[in-house]
């Protein structure tokens, strides 16, 4: 209980300081607060059309401010409140990762244990989602469902988890995609018992030939699945998972498109290089992992073996970098974020987003190192990737909340066995969160049409 202590002592001591320097709604809060307290007033009917995400978060905020309004009316559904509950997401966030982590690599060990609960505590204080807890935003909401989902499908209780995920659903459309993920974690893993699969997963030429490598897996697929025993299997298995998909597919024709308001500020793009940032973002904060003497040397023996590969994967960067960049008016609009600052100083700086090329070749390549066998087959990898893929690619916006879901996913599945490694990255997560926090309490921003002071965020 020493970590979960520990988390909650700190985060309550840190919501009280952002509520007392912060105490309005702030930035997108302008949006979400008023339409839960719309809710919390019984006026069920009322909608903000500037909202963009189903209303999952509110009424989950107004089920669990219920108890305040029966024994203290006055901070029902107040401002302090509703930030409370990412508070308390958060921390039910740091319970599953541990778990997570134990069921993925964990072992009837104390030790494995004991590092599974380390690793839960580092990564629940992972600076993303660690600071939007403190505010009323739906990402602590939506990251605690999925993570809930997927360690029920790790169980293998796929009715628990198809529900976790049609909840995490109702809070950010976009996390149908990990719905999708949970259905394909099931397939490749009946899969990869398959004799015709195992060949193309351990064969020594897969490595260098990508194109052949999808042929084949998609042929032994389908060869698979032609196998009507096969097939009753995974129907079996991923039905609840596709009832999911199903109910989203009607919600999609419904309201004729996946946002929901200000449609105009939320067209889906071919925004490639956002893939890029999220190699870079990956390598910045999963570096304890990825970033060493070994790994580097490695990388330098792939070049040399396979640079016919490299070659191909630089021209394909190198198209996105230069065709498939895009900034979005918000970014450039609002200077309370640090997407505009890296807009300002490095995106609108031609040779430097070519400079950054090495980090995002060296970034893909490490993490697909990092994912070792035989828990993370090529399939699987192939799998993951693409849902990330479906989940940033189309985002003309650059927003780093977007790389939460798809960080957490990647990082619990790194196997980890080291726990100096783990020490290094607790300690990089904690100097990020009191740089961010420092800036957030202590460098306002002046915004002439608003009275309030303005803070600076992710």
């Amino acid at each position: 209980m020493m970590f979960e202590v520990i988390f909650v002592v700190i985060s309550a001591y840190l919501a009280w300081e952002v509520n007392k320097t912060v105490p309005a709604p702030f930035i997108d809060e302008i949006f979400h607060i008023p339409q839960t307290q719309k809710y919390c007033n019984g006026s069920f009917y009322e909608w903000d059309a500037k909202i963009t995400t189903p209303p999952g978060l509110y009424f989950c905020a107004l089920l669990l401010n219920l108890p305040l309004k029966l024994f203290g009316g006055n901070y029902f559904c107040g401002v302090a409140a509703l930030r409370a509950v990412n508070v308390f997401f958060n921390t039910l966030s740091l319970i599953l990762l541990q778990k997570i982590t134990f069921e993925i690599h964990g072992a009837k060990k104390n030790d494995s244990y004991e590092n599974s609960k380390l690793q839960g505590f580092a990564l629940a204080l992972f600076p993303l989602n660690y600071f939007f807890s403190f505010l009323y935003y739906t990402d602590p909401g939506s990251t605690m469902l999925v993570l809930a989902a997927y360690l029920a499908n790790l169980r293998a209780q796929h009715k628990v988890s198809a529900l976790l995920g049609l909840c995490s659903v109702l809070f950010r459309q976009t996390n149908i995609v990990w719905v999708v993920f949970l259905a394909g974690n099931v397939v490749v893993k009946e899969m990869v018992k398959a004799e015709d699969i195992k060949k193309i997963e351990t064969s020594a030429e897969v490595e260098d030939k990508l194109a052949r490598f999808l042929v084949n897996i998609v042929a032994a697929a389908v060869k698979y699945l032609l196998v009507i025993a096969n097939l009753i299997k995974i129907v079996t298995l991923v039905w609840p998972y596709m009832t999911v998909v199903a109910i989203f597919a009607v919600f999609l024709v419904v309201n004729d498109g996946i946002v929901l308001g200000d449609r105009q500020s939320h067209v889906a793009v071919f925004h490639g290089v956002q893939i890029l940032y999220f190699f870079a973002f990956t390598l910045f904060f999963a570096s304890p992992h990825l970033v060493s003497v070994s790994f580097l040397r490695d990388f330098i023996t792939a070049l040399k073996r396979n640079p016919k590969k490299f070659l191909f994967i630089t021209i394909i960067f190198v198209y996105f970098i230069f065709r498939r960049t895009y900034i979005h008016m918000f970014l450039l609009a609002d200077n309370r974020h640090y997407t505009f600052y890296l807009c300002r100083y490095f995106l609108s700086h031609s040779v430097l987003r070519f400079a950054a090329l090495p980090l995002y070749i060296y970034g893909g390549w490490a993490i697909n190192e990092a994912l070792e066998k035989p828990k993370c087959t090529n399939t699987w990898k192939l799998m993951f990737m693409m849902c990330v893929l479906l989940t940033t690619i189309p985002q003309k916006l650059i927003e780093m909340r977007y790389f939460i879901l798809p960080y957490l996913l990647l990082r619990v599945n790194l196997p980890v066995k080291r726990t100096d490694l783990v020490v290094l990255e607790l300690i990089l997560y904690t100097v990020v969160n009191a740089v961010t926090l420092f800036i957030f309490f202590t460098k306002p921003v002046t915004w002439p049409d608003i009275d309030m002071p303005q803070r600076i965020i992710w």
